[in-house]
Parts: structure tokens; C-alpha cells; sequence
């Protein structure tokens, strides 16, 4: 009997140490509903930003617009705005003919994406741009410089022109770097 004990658990053991459990199966996937919001929208949009920034730091003002509708409404984190390509294109040309000797854009990130009309949000329906960069600037009038985080969203209209511009960035470190 000992012996049929010990030939049991030993087969017992030998088939056990042989199988390997398996995982279960996954489960199904789960079908989302479309949202208000699709991530990753059409990447043409943020090329378009990143020549924008492009042509900023090269100075070309004329190409930095281009994409912009007449009517586009340049919105400062701030308070202060600008209506029109034209009052768009006077500020950025000034800023950089006479205040700003250089800046330069890095460690950018971009979403891009597409807003239903139908959301809940109060967000303009459409394609909108995200982008984060560090920015460093130098003036010229006092030499010195700054660096810091702005976040710039952009929206497009059915047209693919940029119509509105909303720029987060530190004021104070701009004044501070630009003034003597």
C-alpha cells in the first residue's frame, strides 16, 4: 500500500509540474463611444504650428501669419488680444524687429485634436492644436534672456486657416528680461 501511495504522488506530481496553467483569455474589447473629443486629429495641423514657431524664430513675420484667417483673434493667457492678421502681424513684426533679438523653441510637445460640435464643454467645435515648448528669448535692448514653459492652443476653421490663438506664458519674466 505504501508503495502504491508513493507511485500515486509521484505521478501525481509528474503530471502536475508538467502542465502549465494558463492565463485566462482576455477579455473582449470594450467598443467606446464616440466622444466629444477625438485625440490625434489630422497631423497637418500641427506642421502647421511648428513652421508657424519655425518662422517666428527666423523672423519671418509674413510666413509666421500666413496661416491665420483675416479675422483670427491672438489671445494672451493675460487678458490682452489681438484682432486681425494685420494687428497680429504689426505686434509679432515689431516684437521682433525692435525688442526680441532672438528666440528659439525646444522640448516642444503637440496633441492635436478634433472638438464634436455637440460637446458640453463651452470649447469651439473643430480642430484644435496644443503645443508646449520651451522657450528662450534675448532682448535687445537690455541683453539679457529668458527661458520658460509657454503652452500656445491653436484652432482651426473649416477652411484649415487658424482662427483663434490662446497663448499661456510668465508675463513677469518677459518684463524682467525686457526692461532695464
Amino acid at each position: 500500500m505504501r508503495k502504491l501511495t508513493l507511485v500515486l504522488f509521484a505521478a501525481s506530481m509528474f503530471f502536475a509540474c508538467g502542465q502549465q496553467e494558463q492565463a485566462p483569455p482576455p477579455p473582449p474589447p470594450v467598443e467606446e463611444p464616440a466622444g466629444p473629443v477625438t485625440v490625434n486629429a489630422d497631423e497637418k495641423y500641427v506642421a502647421i504650428c511648428k513652421d508657424g514657431l519655425a518662422a517666428m524664430s527666423s523672423g519671418d513675420m509674413e510666413r509666421f501669419v500666413s496661416d491665420f484667417t483675416d479675422n483670427v483673434v491672438y489671445q494672451f493667457a493675460y487678458g490682452d488680444s489681438l484682432v486681425g492678421k494685420t494687428a497680429v502681424l504689426e505686434y509679432w513684426k515689431d516684437r521682433r524687429e525692435n525688442a526680441i533679438e532672438d528666440i528659439n523653441f525646444s522640448n516642444s510637445v503637440w496633441l492635436s485634436v478634433t472638438v464634436d460640435a455637440s460637446n458640453n464643454y463651452n470649447v469651439a467645435p473643430g480642430d484644435w492644436v496644443m503645443g508646449w515648448f520651451l522657450t528662450t528669448a534675448s532682448y535687445k535692448a537690455t541683453g539679457k534672456s529668458m527661458t520658460q514653459n509657454i503652452h500656445t492652443l491653436y484652432h482651426f476653421n473649416g477652411s484649415g486657416k487658424v482662427d483663434r490663438v490662446i497663448q499661456y506664458l510668465d508675463r513677469a519674466a518677459i518684463m524682467q528680461a525686457s526692461s532695464q
